[in-house]
């Protein structure tokens, strides 16, 4: 990893950190892409925190800021969603409406917006069927 420093790195949280505090720390700066399987059992727990940790050093160490403009979809069983910006949009199963959560004002996402929000709804809603069709051709 060194000699050929990664763009796309898949590993767990504890790796992740270990990897960050360890001496191949620098070959780290060019990881563009990271993935974590199973994030959504992750989320929710310590090991979800100091994922999202270790991704903030990640960020740091690369030289680049959060990004408020990065999107973040997944698809899992029936349910899809899509994170960009501050906005969060879920379907719990396909053919259900969506919903919308602005994380800015709502972090524990209580609140669906979108019938307020129809814009951001479709909006989100083409990203999202344009990511799942890019990642099916994988």
């Amino acid at each position: 990893m060194v000699r050929k420093p990664p763009h796309i790195l898949i590993t767990t949280p504890e790796s992740l950190y270990l990897l960050l505090t360890s001496r191949s720390r620098e070959a780290l700066r060019s990881v563009e892409t990271v993935i974590v399987d199973e994030i959504h059992a992750l989320v929710p727990t310590k090991r979800g925190a100091h994922l999202a940790l270790s991704l903030e050093r990640l960020e740091a160490l690369a030289g680049r800021g959060p990004s408020p403009h990065r999107r973040l979809g997944f698809r899992w069983e029936k349910m899809s969603a899509l994170r960009s910006g501050r906005f969060k949009l879920l379907r719990l199963a396909d053919g259900e409406p969506w919903q919308l959560y602005d994380l800015a004002e709502d972090p524990g996402e209580q609140h669906d917006v979108s019938a307020g929000h129809s814009d951001i709804v479709n909006q989100l809603a083409e990203e999202f069927a344009a990511w799942d069709k890019e990642v099916r051709q994988w």
